[in-house]
C-alpha cells in the first residue's frame, strides 16, 4: 500500500481530444514507470495542480506493478501537494541544443511499419530525402535557436542515427498503450541501463493494434508516443514535443484543437507540414523576443506595422508579436504570413490573428483564436476593464519588403482616424471598384468567374447526420489542362433547424473509407440555418480544393449532433459510385448518408458546389492576392525572382525562325518538328513527340519499396517480401492488387500483361458488358467497387496504370 505517488503527469491522447491524468512512480532502481488510475481520476477545479510537479495523496491506495494501475478507494480523501514557485520569475526562452532518441517497437504479433533508416530521415533528415522533418522544422521556426540532434550511435545495442529497434517478446494487440510503453522502458533499461535517462527526449514509435489513437505526449515531460505511421508525421512530432515543452492546445470557440494556424491544433496526415506555433506559444518560446511588444491600452494606444515570423530577420525594427495586457485574459496580435517554413499554415492565411489566453499563462493554457482580420476589419472587446477595446487592421501589403500589416489598438477611439499606410508604388492601371472583403474568400487570377453545380430537388431521403459523396472533374477537353478550383458549397438542411458541422475532404473515393476518419483532412466548419423556401447560404472551405482533370475527390459533411441533413434518395436511379448529376466541367457521384453508425447507400448530395474553371496551371501553393500583371507563362524556376517584372514578357512567335542554329536552344520550341533533327537537344522536350518510339518503355521488374499491403482492419501493413505468394492476386483494404506493386515477388514483369486490362474484372462484380474495363468511363478509375477493388488496379490499360 502507498499513500502518495511521486509525480502526477498529464498525458494527451491525440484522437479523443482529451487529457488523461496518470502517475509516475520510481522503481527501486530509480527507473520511472507510468501508472493509470482506477477508477479514472481528475482533479478538482479548485486544486492548484501542475503536471510533473504535484504529488497525489490517497490513504489506502494500492499499486499494481503487473498491470501498471493505482487503485484508490472511492471514499478516499484525495489531497494534492504542489510546490510553491516564485511568482516574480520571468519565463525563460526555450533555446539550446537537445538530444532525442527514437525507439522503433517490434512485438511478437505486430511491428512498427516504418524501417529504422526511414524513421531517422523523418526525424533528423539523415538520408537527405525528407527535407521537411522534425529537426529541420524546429530549426527553421526558431532560426537555429532550438535544435534537436540524434543521440550518439551505440552499435553494440543497435542504436544508429538516433533510432533504436526494441523487440518485445510479448503480444501487444488489445493492450493499452501505456502498458506497452512501460514494457519498452523496461527493455531499454535492460539493454542500456540508466544511461538512456540522460537523453532530453524519447519518442516511442508503437506498432499498430492498440486502438484508434494517433499520438500522445507528457505535459511537461520528455516522452512522446506515436501510433505506427504517425511517428513520421512532422505535425504530430512537433505537436507532441510541444507538450513536452509545456504547451497546451491551440483552439477556437469551436474546439480546443481548431486553431490550425499552428502546430498545437490538429495534426495532419501528410508527412511534410511547414508550420510553426501560434502567437501565445511563440511568445513563450522566446525565439522572437526582441520583436515583442507589451501593450496596456488603458495607458497608451498603439499603431504600427507587424510582420510575420518568416520575416523576423528582416523586420526593419517592426514588431512580430503584440501582447495586450490589463484584463483577465491576455490578447495576442500576430500577422500569419504565408511563406517559407510557414507555408502550410491552414487558418487565417495572410491575415491578422487575434488570440486570447488566460492572463500570464501564454503557451501553458489552451489558447482561443477569436478572429482572423483582413484589411479594414476590426475586433471589438466590450468588457476590457469597463472599456471598449478596438483592434483594427488598417492595411495589409504582402508585396512590401518585408510583407507587413498595419494595426491600430485603442480604447479611446474606433481607429477610424488612424492614418492608413501608403502603397509603396502606384499600380500601372487603376483597380476596379472594391468588393466587400470576406475573411475566408479565395480569389485567384488564373481562374474564371464563379460557377456552380446545383441540385436541390428530388425525393427526400431520411434525415441523416452526414453525407459523403465524390466529386469528379471531366477530361482536358472540357476543363482544360489546369482543372477546377472548388471554393465552397451550399448545403440543404431539414426545415428551419440550425445545424453545426464540419467539412472533411480526401483524395479519391469515399467508398471504403466511411469509418476511417484518419484518412480524411478537415477543411472547414459550418453553422447554417435551414429554411422552408430553400434560401441558400454559402459555406467556404478553409483551403479551396484544386482538382486536376479526370480526378475524383471525396467530400464529407459531418453534423455535430442530431439528424438534420437531408440527402436525396437515388435508389431507383443508381447505386453509390454511379454518376448522379454534372455540368460540362464537374460532376457528382451517388453517395452515402450516415445515420449514427448506419451507412445509408444510394443517397445523393442536396445543395450546390461553387467552383471556378482555371485557364492556367496554378503554383503548388497559390497566392491569396493576385499579381498586378499576370505573367504569360510560368517561369522555369520554382523559386520566384527577387524583383519580378511588372510587365509580361514578349509572346513567343508561333512560326519557326528562318535561320537554322547549330547549337540547340536551352528551351524547347513551342511546336515539335515533324522530322528528327540531326543534332539532339541537351534537354528533353516538355511535350511528347508526334511520332512515338518504336518500342515501348519497359516497366522495371522491381518491388515498390514503400508499398505496404494493408489488411486486418487496417492494423497490419506488410511489405512485398512479407507477403506469401498466394496473395499475388489478392487486393488489400485500399483496393490495391499485390502483383501490381510487387512485380518481382509475383513474377508479374511481362508488359503484355501488366499493362493490360483484367478480362475477368466486372465493376461491382455485375457481369454485364457495360461493366467491363473497356466500357467503363475513365472517371471510375479511382473508384473502389462493392468488392473493395480499386478499378485502375484491374483496368490497367483503360486507366493508363501499368503497376
Amino acid at each position: 500500500q502507498v499513500s502518495s505517488a511521486s509525480a502526477l503527469a498529464q498525458k494527451e491522447l491525440l484522437i479523443s481530444n482529451k487529457f488523461e491524468w496518470c502517475c509516475e512512480i520510481l522503481s527501486k532502481k530509480k527507473h520511472p514507470y507510468v501508472f493509470s488510475f482506477q477508477p479514472p481520476w481528475n482533479p478538482d477545479p479548485k486544486d492548484e495542480i501542475e503536471s510533473g510537479s504535484s504529488t497525489f495523496f490517497a490513504f489506502g491506495s494500492t499499486v499494481d506493478w503487473e498491470n501498471w494501475i493505482i487503485r484508490y478507494p472511492l471514499d478516499a480523501n484525495v489531497t494534492i501537494e504542489t510546490p510553491q514557485r516564485p511568482t516574480n520569475l520571468k519565463s525563460k526562452a526555450i533555446v539550446g541544443k537537445r538530444t532525442l532518441m527514437v525507439v522503433r517497437v517490434v512485438a511478437k504479433d505486430s511491428s512498427m511499419s516504418t524501417p529504422a533508416g526511414t524513421l531517422s530521415d523523418e526525424w533528423f533528415g539523415t538520408l537527405g530525402k525528407d527535407r521537411v522533418n522534425m529537426k529541420s522544422q524546429f530549426k527553421a521556426c526558431s532560426y537555429g535557436k532550438l535544435t534537436f540532434d540524434a543521440v550518439p550511435d551505440r552499435p553494440s545495442v543497435g542504436l544508429k542515427d538516433g533510432v533504436m529497434t526494441v523487440r518485445l517478446n510479448k503480444d501487444v494487440r488489445g493492450n493499452e498503450p501505456y502498458t506497452v510503453q512501460n514494457w519498452v522502458r523496461a527493455e531499454l533499461f535492460r539493454r542500456l541501463g540508466s544511461s538512456y535517462l540522460k537523453y532530453d527526449h524519447l519518442a516511442f514509435c508503437m506498432p499498430p493494434g492498440m486502438g484508434l489513437w494517433l499520438a500522445y505526449g507528457y505535459v511537461p515531460g520528455t516522452l512522446t508516443v506515436y501510433n505506427d505511421e504517425w511517428c513520421g508525421r512532422v505535425s504530430a512530432q512537433m505537436h507532441e514535443v510541444g507538450h513536452n515543452l509545456g504547451f497546451d492546445h491551440s483552439g477556437t470557440v469551436r474546439g480546443e484543437y481548431d486553431d490550425t494556424s499552428g502546430m498545437m491544433g490538429y495534426s495532419w496526415r501528410n508527412s511534410d507540414t511547414r508550420m510553426c506555433f501560434n502567437a501565445p506559444k511563440s511568445w513563450s518560446l522566446g525565439w522572437y523576443n526582441d520583436r515583442h511588444a507589451v501593450i496596456d491600452p488603458l495607458k497608451t494606444g498603439w499603431t504600427g506595422n507587424i510582420v510575420g515570423i518568416t520575416d523576423y530577420r528582416r523586420s526593419n525594427g517592426w514588431r512580430v508579436l503584440l501582447k495586450i495586457v490589463g484584463a483577465d485574459k491576455d490578447i495576442f496580435v500576430s500577422f500569419n504570413r504565408v511563406s517559407s517554413f510557414n507555408m502550410d499554415t491552414k487558418m487565417g492565411r495572410n491575415q491578422v490573428l487575434i488570440t486570447k489566453v488566460q492572463a500570464g499563462r501564454d503557451g501553458r493554457s489552451i489558447s482561443n483564436q477569436v478572429r482572423q482580420l483582413s484589411i479594414n476589419q476590426s475586433f471589438t472587446e466590450n468588457g476590457f476593464r469597463g472599456r471598449r477595446l478596438v483592434i483594427k487592421v488598417l492595411s495589409i501589403n504582402v508585396k512590401a519588403s518585408p510583407p507587413l500589416a498595419k494595426v491600430c489598438i485603442s480604447v479611446k477611439s474606433d481607429c477610424s482616424s488612424a492614418r492608413p499606410q501608403a502603397t509603396p508604388k502606384p499600380t500601372q492601371s487603376p483597380t476596379p471598384a472594391p468588393t466587400t472583403p470576406k475573411p475566408s474568400a479565395f480569389y485567384l487570377n488564373f481562374c474564371s468567374s464563379p460557377l456552380s453545380l446545383s441540385v436541390m430537388g428530388g425525393t427526400h431521403g431520411k434525415n441523416s447526420k452526414g453525407i459523403m459523396f465524390d466529386l469528379f472533374t471531366k477530361d482536358e477537353t472540357s476543363v482544360g489542362k489546369a482543372g477546377i478550383l472548388v471554393t465552397g458549397f451550399v448545403l440543404r438542411v431539414f426545415q428551419k433547424h440550425k445545424v453545426k458541422g464540419r467539412v472533411w475532404t480526401k483524395s479519391g473515393t469515399h467508398v471504403g473509407y466511411e469509418a476511417r476518419k484518419g484518412m480524411w483532412d478537415r477543411n472547414g466548419h459550418f453553422v447554417i440555418q435551414g429554411s422552408a423556401n430553400d434560401e441558400t447560404q454559402t459555406l467556404l472551405l478553409d483551403s479551396p480544393l484544386y482538382l486536376p482533370p479526370s480526378t475524383v475527390h471525396a467530400i464529407y459533411f459531418e453534423q455535430l449532433g442530431g439528424h438534420r441533413i437531408v440527402p436525396r434518395d437515388l435508389e431507383t436511379r443508381g447505386g453509390t459510385g454511379d454518376a448522379d448529376i454534372s455540368t460540362e466541367h464537374i460532376g457528382i457521384h451517388v453517395g452515402t448518408a450516415l445515420r449514427g453508425s448506419i451507412l445509408m447507400r444510394d443517397m445523393g448530395f442536396r445543395g450546390k458546389v461553387n467552383y471556378h474553371v482555371c485557364d492556367s496551371l496554378p503554383s503548388s501553393i497559390p497566392s491569396y492576392i493576385p499579381s498586378k500583371v499576370p505573367s504569360v507563362a510560368p517561369s522555369e524556376s520554382l523559386v520566384p525572382t527577387a524583383n519580378p517584372s511588372t510587365l509580361p514578357t514578349v509572346m513567343p512567335s508561333r512560326s519557326h525562325s528562318p535561320t537554322q542554329f547549330v547549337n540547340p536552344s536551352r528551351n524547347p520550341t513551342n511546336l515539335p518538328t515533324l522530322k528528327q533533327t540531326k543534332i539532339p537537344t541537351n534537354l528533353p522536350t516538355l511535350k511528347p513527340t508526334k511520332i512515338p518510339t518504336k518500342k515501348p518503355i519497359a516497366v522495371p521488374c522491381t518491388n515498390e519499396r514503400l508499398f505496404r499491403f494493408v489488411d486486418n482492419g487496417g492494423t497490419r501493413r506488410r511489405s512485398c517480401w512479407g507477403l506469401p505468394l498466394s496473395y499475388c492476386n489478392k487486393w488489400d483494404e485500399n483496393g490495391r492488387l499485390m502483383k501490381n506493386h510487387c512485380r518481382n515477388r509475383c513474377g508479374f514483369c511481362n508488359s503484355k500483361w501488366n499493362c493490360a486490362d483484367a478480362t475477368s474484372f466486372y465493376y461491382h462484380n455485375i457481369q454485364k458488358p457495360w461493366n467491363k474495363c473497356s466500357n467503363l468511363a475513365v472517371s471510375r478509375c479511382n473508384l473502389i467497387d462493392n468488392k473493395g477493388r480499386l478499378v485502375k488496379e484491374f483496368c490497367r490499360k483503360k486507366c493508363s496504370f501499368c503497376g
